[in-house]
């Protein structure tokens, strides 16, 4: 006997999902034969108990983004990273050189601890005051170019373990985010629509993949919103795109959407 688990609720209806107990268990709905999931782009929430399932209809939604740190304390940038530099290991150091001809510039307003090895070289992390505490403003690679969204993550938990946790509170945000977070419904379909449909070798070169970008771009401008060029790259790469490709869309996409503006706002002035 098949046994109801839970309800997707799509834009136009709500499906009741089915499926049979398995020996272990209830078999996830998108693994079984008898189910043929309707189309996620139409998915708008889940109301389902089965979190493997509410990831399989998430999952072209989500894309990865820089963390950030937020160690909530009143003590002085002074005190913050003694103690913090008290409990690192040997693996980081101080560059006090470094540290003091930044607090000779800019008054101690930065400082810097140093990884001296990682999956993904040296890299310097920097810490500056906020209104809400001290935040990690940046990690910046010292033997390359740049650190991808997972490189820059796995060195900022790592200090959060080694130097920060049990002495501080803070605030490490989430390594991921949907889409849904930073666009519409409507933008977001659009987008995913886009993506999942166009020829990833030619970006939006043939006439129905322009059709499909444009849709997109129009959508963020006319509904006023925006999303971050990293955030952007970061989603097309999660979709397969190259990195080289992905950059020349949101970079397509920033200007397209000024040309857009500048065209409504000047119709609107005649």
């Amino acid at each position: 006997m098949d046994n109801i688990i839970g309800n997707i609720t799509f834009l136009d209806d709500a499906i009741p999902i089915r499926t049979k107990q398995s020996t272990n268990g209830y078999v996830p709905p998108h693994k079984s034969p008898e189910f043929v999931p309707a189309d996620p782009i139409k998915l708008r929430r889940l109301t389902i108990d089965c979190y493997e399932c509410r990831d399989y209809y998430q999952k072209d939604r989500k894309m990865k983004k820089f963390q950030d740190l937020i160690i909530k304390t009143d003590l002085q940038e002074s005190e913050v990273t003694r103690i913090i530099a008290s409990r690192l290991p040997e693996s980081w150091v101080e560059p006090r050189e470094f540290n003091a001809d930044i607090l000779a510039k800019v008054g101690g307003a930065y400082y810097a601890f140093d990884l001296k090895s990682s999956r993904s070289g040296r890299a310097r992390l920097w810490m500056a005051p906020s209104e809400n505490g001290i935040i990690v403003s940046n990690i910046i690679p010292l033997d390359k170019r740049e650190l991808a969204p997972d490189e820059y993550n796995e060195i900022l938990q790592k200090f959060v373990e080694q130097g920060v946790k049990g002495s501080f509170d803070f605030i490490l945000t989430d390594p991921e985010i949907l889409l849904t977070d930073v666009l519409s419904e409507v933008s977001s379909q659009k987008l995913i629509a886009f993506s999942s449909s166009a020829n990833k070798s030619t970006g939006h070169s043939h006439p129905l993949d322009e059709k499909r970008w444009l849709a997109f771009v129009y959508s963020t401008v006319k509904q006023d919103e925006e999303i971050d060029f990293e955030l952007l790259v970061s989603f097309l790469s999660e979709q397969g795109w190259d990195d080289e490709s992905a950059q020349d869309l949101a970079d397509d996409f920033s200007y397209a959407r000024r040309a857009m503006r500048y065209a409504l706002e000047s119709e609107r002035e005649e």
